[in-house]
Order: C-alpha cells, then sequence, then structure tokens
C-alpha cells in the first residue's frame, strides 16, 4: 500500500529527493545511486541544481511492485529528454523562476541539446521526421507550456537581440518551423481520421478545445491556466508570395508548385500559427509528411510574441532576413524568380506607382488577383469556409 506521507532521500551533500510511497534501507542505496547517476546526466545537459531537485527529484511516486522501480526510473530520465514533456516542463518552470537574461538562454539551450536542433534546417523529410520523435507525443497545440516557452525566449532575447549575430540566435529562429511542424503533425496524429483533410483534423480540434472550455466554466473553474481561444482574422498576407517571370514578351505570375490559389491563417492564443491552403493541406516550411513549394514560402511560424507590434516585429519579422534557413532562402530567390510577398497599399490613390498598386493585397485586378478579387477577398472567402466545418 502507498504510503500518504512525502519521504526524503538524501542523494549527497548537495542533493537530495523526495517520494511518496515504501523504500526500505536496501531500496534506498539502490534509489540513491541510480538517481546520482541521473543527476550527472541531467547537470551535463544544463540543468541547475535548483531545476534538478525541485523539478526532477521532487515528488517521485514509488512502485509498489518492486521489480518496476528500475523501470520507472528509467522511463523518467527518458521523458525528461523529451521536449515538453510532464517532467521536463516541471524543470522548466523551476528554472523560469530565475529572471536573468543568462538563465532564460540556459534553458534554451538546453532545449536546443534536448531536440537535436541542427545549426540550419535542411528542410529534409527525413531529418524532420527525426527532430520531432524529440518532442513529447501528448505535447498538443493549446497546452499552456508554448506560452511558458514563448516566456523563456521574450526574456532571453529582449529588444532586437534575436536578429543579431549567434548560434543559438539562429537556432531559436528556425525553432518556430519546427514547432509549426509538430502542431501539425500533432493534429495529424490525433483529429485527423480515414479520410480527413489538416483542415478537418484542426476544426475537430477546434471543438474540442470549445467543449473543453465550456466544461470548466460549468464547473465554476476560472483560474484555469490557458483558456482556448483562436483567431481566423489575422492578416495571411505574408504567406501569399507568388514570383514573377519577366523573362518573356510578357510577365507570367507564377505560384508555389504551379498550384493558383490562396493560403490562410488560423492563430490559437497568437503563438500557435496553422497556415492552410484551400485543399485543406497544412503548409510547414518543414513538414513530417510532404514538402512543397508552398509549404517552404508561405508556411506557418510559432509567434514568439504575445502580440502583433513592436516585439512581434523583434521577435518574430526581423530575424527572417538573418536567420532563415538556406534552403528557404535558396527556393524564394532564384536566378530569374523570386518570390514576394503582396504588399499593404489599399488604393490606387495611395499608391507610390502603378507597379506598387498592382502588387497590391487588395487589388482586385492586380498581379495576386484572381476571377476580378483581390487576394484579401479570396483569402477571407477561404477562411469563411473554414469556418463552417466549425
Amino acid at each position: 500500500m502507498m504510503a500518504t506521507k512525502l519521504s526524503r532521500l538524501p542523494l549527497n551533500d548537495d542533493y537530495q529527493a523526495s517520494y511518496h510511497g515504501f523504500l526500505d534501507a536496501q531500496d534506498r542505496d539502490i534509489w540513491r545511486g541510480l538517481l546520482l547517476e541521473q543527476v550527472k546526466i541531467l547537470h551535463q545537459l544544463g540543468w541547475s541544481k535548483s531545476c534538478i531537485e525541485q523539478g526532477y527529484l521532487s515528488l517521485l511516486k514509488v512502485p509498489e511492485i518492486r521489480e518496476e522501480h528500475l523501470s520507472y526510473l528509467q522511463k523518467r530520465l527518458v521523458d525528461s529528454q523529451l521536449f515538453g514533456s510532464l517532467v521536463f516542463q516541471k524543470m522548466w518552470h523551476v528554472g523560469m523562476q530565475q529572471s536573468r537574461m543568462t538563465d532564460a538562454q540556459v534553458l534554451l539551450k538546453i532545449a536546443m541539446q534536448v531536440t537535436g536542433m541542427p545549426d540550419d534546417l535542411s528542410g529534409r523529410l527525413e531529418e524532420t521526421q527525426e527532430l520531432l520523435r524529440r518532442f513529447d507525443p501528448d505535447l498538443e497545440p493549446g497546452d499552456a507550456f508554448w506560452k511558458h516557452f514563448a516566456q523563456t525566449v521574450q526574456r532571453a532575447f529582449p529588444g532586437q537581440s534575436l536578429a543579431g549575430d549567434g548560434k543559438l540566435n539562429r537556432q531559436i529562429h528556425q525553432f518556430r518551423y519546427l514547432i509549426s511542424s509538430q502542431q501539425a503533425q500533432w493534429l495529424r496524429q490525433h483529429f485527423r481520421k480515414d479520410n480527413d483533410t489538416d483542415a478537418q483534423a484542426l476544426a475537430k480540434y477546434i471543438r474540442d478545445m470549445d467543449q473543453r472550455d465550456s466544461l470548466l466554466e460549468k464547473l465554476g473553474i476560472t483560474n484555469y491556466d490557458y483558456y482556448f481561444e483562436y483567431s481566423l482574422t489575422d492578416s495571411s498576407r505574408l504567406h501569399n508570395k507568388i514570383a514573377l517571370d519577366r523573362s518573356g514578351k510578357t510577365e507570367q505570375v507564377i505560384y508555389p508548385d504551379g498550384q493558383v490559389g490562396v493560403n490562410f491563417k488560423i492563430l490559437l492564443h497568437f503563438h500557435t500559427e496553422f497556415i492552410l491552403d484551400e485543399a485543406g493541406h497544412f503548409l510547414n516550411e518543414v513538414d513530417a509528411e510532404r514538402v512543397t513549394e508552398n509549404g517552404v514560402l508561405n508556411g506557418a511560424s510559432f509567434n514568439y510574441a504575445n502580440r502583433n507590434g513592436a516585439q512581434h516585429s523583434s521577435l518574430d519579422v526581423s530575424p527572417v532576413n538573418v536567420h532563415d534557413p538556406k534552403f528557404r532562402k535558396k527556393l524564394a530567390r532564384q536566378k530569374k524568380l523570386r518570390y514576394i510577398s503582396p504588399n499593404r497599399t489599399q488604393g490606387r490613390r495611395g499608391a507610390k506607382s502603378i507597379s506598387d498598386w498592382e502588387l497590391s493585397y487588395f487589388n482586385p485586378r492586380g498581379y495576386f488577383s484572381q476571377n476580378g478579387k483581390s487576394a484579401a477577398q479570396r483569402v477571407q472567402e477561404a477562411a469563411k469556409a473554414f469556418e463552417k466545418l466549425l
């Protein structure tokens, strides 16, 4: 029978563990030795003493069956090295109690080690699949941990510093693409059934989260860490790039993959971003199922900022030109083709030139238009079609 009181297990002069359950003298010696080995591994990864002691060694649960003790401890160590697992989050939250910029950077370096994040993403399917195996399989898009991870990035890179030089800067910027890929893949694995599209899987998830919030409200729970919210109204302008081929006698509009269409955006808590094409496919710069030009050029990227504005520009926009992966830059800036986003020009009178208006997101007869409708109009229609799934 499990003991109800919390017991202490000194490991050495620096560390002690706490546990629920029963350990005899022999068990305590075995646990002490195993836990000290694990402490060494965690310390080598960069975890601080407080993170290890308060996040990893606290509130251990001793299995009633002695033969399960070893597997319990082994699984705990394995879980600690899965990005976003419960024990990983527990150590992370302890680390976040330190307010210094350097402490936040240490946490981010640990995340890069745990996930095996390369200095530069290759975009290869096999690489993406391997990297996503380093994420906890239960880490869902609506998890409160994403907010805490974004807060860590904000603390680690104040002002415009993320756009500065540095290996960690580059990794953290590109990690946005990997996060979006993980979130899309999680939805595919948990909510996409039979012949569902990615869009239908996302719609199911949003409905499920709405129902979860409603249940919490009925139960009178008002201090829930992360009430679910989503938005279909944020601009998708930057996710609708095209290229202009001016090598012939007449200009030709080139769409990624040769597929005419628009892409639209869905945000969860602003941080989590999904981009969908009109066929209902997730678009990601790096993807575990399908690599497309449209995904590489117009795909989703997790937002480190809390909202649009100066912080969003500093953390999510400015670093793109500096730290984007080579494979993405190569596709966007070919010798004969250069992919561009539509501009914000609202009308012909406000345009600086005729070509400025022709490249507008809002021009119903410009380069980004189709059948007399501007890209903005078509995106709005696509978003409304998705909304019907909800």
